[in-house]
């Protein structure tokens, strides 16, 4: 890097670190707020230094949180103060960095409360979920914490086209949310940032309101998460249910009559309703992990929910270029798996067949073309893709999965050339000549195995692809998978689901 870009860099992190340091204690001026919104809005460079800044600021919070320290110690305040000297001085290159030394000072400053918020509430919030004796509670009365109202724990990272309920609190871009503070989003999409890492994104209508560093309530609304392990704990209280989450990806809607439906993509979720029901173990939760959901009515009971769409649940703005909203050729899937335990869903993706696209929801398993000078075949790419789920609950030849086709669509299924082809697929299908293949990642059957990224890339089933073409609205019923019976079969994997417009 030249000198001068050097130069440029530098003052744009000054001006950067400025704004944010104001706004973070609480000082910043009118014109300091419209410099920020407007250097992140407009410049990329100022745009990744803010997002480092921030992400940097969360992991030292989580990291020092979880020391303990005396902060009356001389050594302490020794410590505090050459950091403090250290970021009034604007050259990089110093013992201490500007942005590692402010960065430090923020987080020491800040590690007896944060260790309470994020240690402390979150353990709590898990103890309770799983205790036997917690006695009913109304969530909505449930009252803040003092004297932590007030208390800064999150910034709203970006705005979509978002419309606030007339005289209630708009923020805007970048703006820092606090306990107790409550948002309700009309319409559009807000992406918030919990000072613990934790990412949530809202979806209009939507009442979303700030319990805690760890917490929050919404009575209705749409809401996706995505919890590392680092901030295990996060919740949040609905009409009906806690949703608990473990370190994941879920997504969670609260209907006007406060039934909450939860997915898990990624990850483990617990599960507690309210009141608080117990089992024989006495354990008042249901355990969702990933490829799993569940609906909870207002008086407790659940329901299993049978499929989901890829904007059943908001998703993050830079992600929507990756699955346009066309209209769903597939409105629907039902089985007829009875087990009353079982709480998988189908997902369906809009436009979502490319390469490494995922293949189940209970899998890492990626569909990819079967060497890298083909690929998956062109008139696949960016079909609508109905995920299975691979459990062994699959692998019975009384399975019936009914797909509902909302418009006239040619639907392909990928079927394991490893598995003996069954009479419903033979007699409604038509075997295309075409292949895509399967990239495997780990299961608990084959730990060893990893997926790579890239067209013919790491290929451990091949799959054929059949096809047929349905000319109106109408329920299509597919069948099951017999298991092989000869040992040398290694393809026990459940077919795949494809559809495109049919023109």
């Amino acid at each position: 890097m030249s000198k001068a870009i050097d130069n440029t860099y530098e003052a744009l992190y000054c001006r950067i670190h400025d704004c944010v340091v104001a706004e973070l204690e609480g000082t910043a001026s009118p014109e300091q707020s419209r410099e920020l919104a407007k250097l992140v809005s407009s410049d990329e460079t100022a745009r990744q230094i803010y997002v480092a800044y921030m992400q940097e600021l969360a992991s030292l919070r989580q990291s020092y949180a979880n020391q303990p320290m005396n902060l009356s110690d001389q050594e302490t305040h020794k410590v505090l103060a050459s950091l403090s000297r250290a970021t009034d001085d604007r050259r990089f290159g110093q013992k201490f960095p500007l942005h590692w030394a402010t960065l430090l000072a923020a987080s020491l400053l800040t590690a007896v409360v944060a260790n309470w918020l994020i240690v402390g509430r979150g353990q709590q919030a898990v103890k309770n979920a799983t205790s036997a004796e917690v006695e009913p509670v109304d969530h909505s009365e449930r009252p803040i914490s003092e004297p932590l109202a007030g208390t800064a724990v999150a910034t709203i990272t970006r705005a979509v086209d978002a419309t606030w309920e007339a005289g209630t609190f708009a923020p805007s871009d970048l703006s820092r949310l606090r306990i107790g503070q409550t948002l309700e989003l009309e319409e559009g999409q807000v992406e918030l940032l919990f000072d613990t890492g934790v990412e949530v994104i809202l979806e209009g209508p939507t009442h979303f309101e700030i319990r805690s560093a760890d917490s929050a309530y919404s009575r209705l609304g749409s809401i996706s998460a995505r919890v590392g392990e680092e901030a295990s704990g996060f919740t949040i209280e609905t009409p009906s249910a806690r949703v608990i989450d473990l370190g994941t990806e879920f997504g969670a809607s609260i209907s006007e009559t406060g039934e909450t439906e939860v997915a898990v993509f990624k990850g483990i979720v617990d599960l507690a309703v309210d009141p608080l029901t117990k089992n024989s173990t006495g354990i008042a939760l249901k355990r969702l992990n990933q490829g799993e959901a569940l609906r909870v009515g207002r008086s407790g009971d659940f329901h299993r929910v049978f499929s989901i769409s890829s904007d059943r649940f908001p998703m993050a703005a830079v992600n929507r270029r990756l699955y346009p909203n066309r209209k769903l050729l597939v409105a629907d899937v039902r089985d007829n798996i009875r087990d009353p335990e079982s709480q998988k869903f189908y997902k369906i993706v809009r436009s979502g067949l490319q390469e490494d696209a995922p293949a189940f929801v209970d899998r890492t398993h990626q569909w990819n073309g079967i060497d890298e000078s083909g690929g998956i075949p062109p008139h696949l790419l960016g079909a609508e893709y109905v995920m299975p789920f691979n459990d062994d609950k699959q692998y019975r030849s009384s399975l019936e999965v009914t797909l509902f086709v909302a418009h006239p669509a040619t639907l392909y299924v990928f079927f394991s050339d490893d598995v003996d082809v069954p009479d419903w697929l033979k007699s409604g299908f038509v075997d295309s000549g075409e292949n895509i293949g399967l990239d495997e990642g780990p299961s608990r059957f084959k730990k060893r195995r990893s997926v790579n990224d890239g067209t013919g890339q790491s290929i451990d089933t091949i799959f054929s692809i059949w096809k047929r073409e349905i000319s109106a609205p109408s329920q299509v019923t597919l069948g099951g998978i017999a298991l092989p019976n000869r040992k040398s079969k290694s393809g026990y994997n459940m077919y795949g689901i494809a559809a495109v417009p049919l023109d």
